[in-house]
């Protein structure tokens, strides 16, 4: 399988956790709003956590993922914007989401996890582990 059968995968896997986030938000955790700013919440950080996996063809348990000082400001700094627009309330209005509650929080950021995971599981099955 090449790199393109490889990067339609694992932007099929986001995009099923994204929409994950937004049933979840949706059915569990208070309607529409909740859904939507979970979705937006997942899709960003799964974005940002799949950087790790994309820098390395290799496991990222065999490579030292944080020895990459610009990839960890990136995405520390990114992760604190991401975070930043959904905890302020003049960023919420600006991009027309919700608050989340810490179950909510909880399921985000653990769906947004699933990237590593399952980039992880593909390595291994493809001998690159």
């Amino acid at each position: 399988h090449g790199l393109a059968f490889e990067i339609g995968c694992e932007g099929f896997v986001i995009g099923l956790l994204a929409i994950g986030a937004y049933l979840s938000g949706a059915l569990l955790f208070g309607g529409e709003a909740v859904g939507s700013t979970m979705c937006f919440q997942t899709l960003g950080l799964a974005q940002l956590v799949h950087a790790f996996n994309a820098h390395t063809s290799r496991s990222l348990f065999r490579v030292s993922p944080f020895s990459n000082r610009h990839l960890n400001f990136a995405f520390f700094f990114s992760a604190a914007l991401l975070t930043g627009v959904v905890l302020f309330p003049v960023t919420r209005a600006l991009f027309a989401v919700t608050a989340l509650s810490p179950g909510a929080w909880g399921v985000s950021v653990g769906l947004s996890l699933v990237p590593i995971a399952f980039t992880e599981l593909y390595k291994r099955l493809m001998g690159r582990s």
